[in-house]
């Protein structure tokens, strides 16, 4: 009985983890904290290219954050982020990564009108400032 009880559950589970919010900005002077409608994947060996994320096996692998800031100790693995941002006012947004000093390599891919990625903006504090 348990197990049929235990099913259901982690059916739900798996819907709801890799569900993902669209983040609404209508409003240019308030700091929204998107940490919570942000999903990770955390990539131990570094390795994994952009292409690699793309593809379908590693999107699912993507988890939701249940913080306001995503933060993890210093460790060798880099992560991949995923988020969705609509800006519904008429102004430029700005996105702050929080503590950059942390974030040695940072590649930041964004789709075009076209829904394809150009080069990424590379940011980060090991490289130069533009």
């Amino acid at each position: 009985m348990r197990q049929l009880l235990i099913i259901p559950f982690l059916i739900l589970l798996q819907i709801n983890v890799f569900s993902q919010n669209t983040i609404h900005i209508s409003n240019t002077q308030d700091l929204v904290k998107v940490g919570k409608d942000v999903l990770f994947l955390e990539d131990v060996a570094g390795d994994l290219s952009f292409e690699d994320i793309l593809k379908e096996e590693n999107q699912i692998k993507f988890k939701k954050n249940n913080h306001d800031v995503f933060s993890r100790p210093a460790m060798k693995s880099a992560f991949w982020f995923k988020f969705i941002i609509q800006n519904q006012s008429q102004e430029s947004i700005w996105l702050e990564i929080g503590d950059t000093f942390s974030c040695w390599n940072l590649d930041f891919y964004a789709p075009d009108r076209n829904n394809q990625y150009p080069e990424p903006l590379l940011l980060g504090s090991l490289r130069p400032q533009k």
